[in-house]
């Protein structure tokens, strides 16, 4: 994991949305955002009424800068990794306290929380097993993933990483790299899918190093990202959960001379891609269609872009500054708008009632 901190500010108008710090209802849909500074180790939760795009900040001001969070339902589900690794469930709505929380192990690294099944799957992106959770945090099952450690990773862990749930079957990414050599590939990364009802591991895939899941426009694909940091050895893939086919690579990253992180698809099938020059210390923010593999750089930046989500046919960028939007048909930004929040948004996913 790779945390970059960059403080320069464009010096060009923009419209900020305020903070009316008022509590949420569940009426509209809502983005939940996760907040950070990563200078001081602290992090918060706050919602943006997607219709208004007002905003009510520091709901909850006890969390860890490496968080993130997810929705499922009503249920809000928030990891602190970094030293705290750790759950907190909330109900939409109530941020006084979670309704549950438990240790996930010391300096385990949840990446990530999926339910299916009715039970919790956990990344751990330090140990060689999956663990398995009833809702109420007790130990269910732990899936045992040593035989994807490649011989040359010395850490012994396998880097599970970003899952995605489709009714009872789990898509598990495996990032693969040697934790003691910075972090770089110890060879290709893996795709897993396992049956939520019997923790076995159906079938996999082999893909190029350091893959991520992301949520696609179709329902019945996912968006496979690939790449390690510093590297031009990635590719964006679409994996066809229905024949069980990983497509040939739509885009190298070599292609756009990027390192990618991060992706969000359109209703439309658009998709917002980000990218890192780490010879500029520049985030990139791309454009265009997987169908063709054509893309265009629409924003550059010394800001650090954190996440990108979207929402119907938005994009929501995270950004050191703030939240900047995306029409995706157009690939254009919405207005020089920014949402604004006291701490820097990290996290980004969204609530439907």
């Amino acid at each position: 994991m790779f945390i970059f901190i960059i403080s320069c500010i464009p010096q060009v108008p923009v419209e900020k949305i305020s903070d009316d710090n008022t509590e949420t209802s569940s009426q509209a849909p809502y983005a939940l955002v996760t907040t950070a500074s990563y200078s001081d180790g602290i992090g918060a939760l706050a919602t943006v009424d997607l219709e208004t795009l007002q905003t009510a900040d520091n709901l909850t001001q006890n969390i860890h800068s490496d968080a993130v969070s997810s929705i499922v339902g009503d249920q809000v589900y928030q990891l602190n990794r970094l030293g705290m690794d750790s759950i907190r469930i909330y109900d939409w709505g109530n941020w006084n306290e979670p309704k549950v929380e438990w240790p996930l192990g010391e300096s385990s690294n949840p990446h990530d929380v999926e339910r299916c099944a009715e039970k919790l799957f956990f990344s751990l992106y330090q140990s060689p097993y999956l663990p398995v959770y009833s809702e109420e945090g007790v130990l269910i099952h732990n899936i045992d993933l040593r035989d994807f450690v490649h011989l040359e990773d010395l850490d012994g862990s396998p880097e599970a990483s970003a899952m995605i749930s489709e009714g009872d079957q789990l898509f598990v990414s495996l990032n693969q790299l040697q934790a003691d050599v910075d972090f770089s590939p110890s060879g290709m990364g893996t795709i897993l899918q396992l049956d939520c009802e019997t923790y076995e591991i159906v079938r996999s895939w082999e893909t190029p190093p350091n893959p991520s899941l992301y949520r696609h426009s179709q329902r019945s694909s996912i968006l496979v990202l690939s790449g390690s940091y510093g590297n031009r050895d990635g590719a964006i893939q679409i994996l066809d959960i229905d024949t069980h086919q990983l497509h040939e690579p739509s885009l190298y990253s070599e292609e756009l001379d990027s390192w990618f992180f991060g992706a969000a698809t359109s209703s439309s099938n658009q998709t917002l891609l980000l990218g890192y020059d780490e010879t500029q210390f520049e985030s990139i923010l791309f454009c265009g269609s997987l169908e063709t593999g054509e893309f265009e750089e629409i924003q550059r930046s010394n800001l650090f872009f954190a996440h990108v989500n979207a929402f119907e046919n938005t994009g929501y960028l995270a950004t050191s500054e703030g939240i900047w939007l995306y029409d995706i048909d157009t690939c254009t930004r919405v207005d020089d708008v920014v949402i604004s929040f006291q701490l820097s948004p990290s996290h980004i996913s969204f609530y439907t009632p």
